[in-house]
């Protein structure tokens, strides 16, 4: 499993709780400060083992992989459609892909596009239309995109 722009690791840190043994999620982050206080919770829980701490250029980093069974994508926001298609070849044939803030503070229902909107409304629609997954949106926080790919 790879995360794209993981922070300082609160969602790894869920994911992780649920790997079975011997699985690993790859955290990526510009920020080396950012990931060394996730490495700190991640050891103080006990989960270290189940993670590599990667820093700096996600979309780079996450390119090292390939059969990414899990990408969780959760970086700068514009970076949505650009993280799919450097990463489109590196996922598994039944690969899940799931991305954060697909509802981005509803700004996704706006007609008028921005700026700040218009790259999750673009990365939204694209994955609605892929005919290689299977794609839903839940209403959760402030938005989840789930797509399994199917082809």
């Amino acid at each position: 499993m790879v995360e794209l722009g993981s922070g300082f690791g609160y969602s790894a840190l869920w994911i992780a709780r649920a790997l079975e043994d011997g699985a690993r999620i790859v955290l990526t982050e510009y920020a080396e400060k950012n990931l060394a206080y996730a490495r700190g919770v991640f050891t103080e829980e006990g989960l270290a083992e189940k993670a590599e701490f990667r820093t700096g250029n996600a979309l780079e980093l996450g390119q090292e992989y390939d059969d990414i069974d899990i990408l969780f994508i959760d970086m700068d926001k514009y970076l949505y459609p650009a993280a799919l298609e450097a990463m489109l070849p590196h996922l598994a044939p039944k690969a899940l892909l799931i991305a954060d803030n697909a509802l981005w503070r509803g700004r996704v229902v706006e007609t008028l596009d921005t700026k700040s909107n218009e790259p999750v409304k673009k990365f939204n629609e694209i994955m609605s239309r892929h005919d290689s997954f299977f794609t839903t949106i839940l209403p959760v926080g402030d938005g989840v995109l789930i797509a399994y790919r199917i082809s």
